[in-house]
């Protein structure tokens, strides 16, 4: 898939614009020069990864914005404490693992219920294979002739 050099350089321009940047400012925080990010905005050129992120940061949207130009963006917050982000991804990332084990418990528990119920059906399928072979043959199994007989 080939970017689309129109769009990003529309959605560059436009974000650029709306945000109070010049095009000097811009490419200064991108690291590039001023041809280049003209460049950019222009559509000649498409800009590296590199500076896609750069701009992505710059203009506080996602890269996926800058490359699609989709109306529904994210807000990327800076604003807030990182050490809060950094607990709220520990607490994320436990719940995430004691949900994983709780997923491979209950499959595991899975797994061992259907191994009763598939040994049950094969005792039960043995045991369908006996009376089978019992009901052809008249002849009762030597373990029921001393057994009592009812009349």
């Amino acid at each position: 898939m080939e970017l689309n050099k129109e769009i990003i350089a529309q959605t560059i321009k436009k974000l650029r614009l709306e945000r109070g940047y010049n095009a000097i400012e811009i490419a200064k925080i991108a690291g590039i020069s001023g041809s280049a990010i003209s460049k950019i905005e222009s559509g000649v050129n498409a800009p590296s990864p590199e500076v896609l992120l750069k701009l992505a940061e710059c203009l506080n949207v996602s890269v996926d914005y800058l490359l699609m130009g989709q109306k529904e963006n994210i807000e990327i917050d800076k604003s807030g404490d990182s050490e809060e982000l950094e607990k709220s991804m520990k607490a994320l990332g436990d719940t995430v693992e004691k949900a994983q084990v709780k997923i491979i418990g209950d499959f595991a528990k899975t797994i061992d219920k259907m191994s009763d119920d598939m040994l049950k059906s094969a005792d039960i399928q043995r045991i369908f294979e006996r009376l089978a072979k019992v009901c052809q043959d008249p002849t009762p199994p030597a373990y029921l002739s001393d057994a009592p007989v009812r009349k």
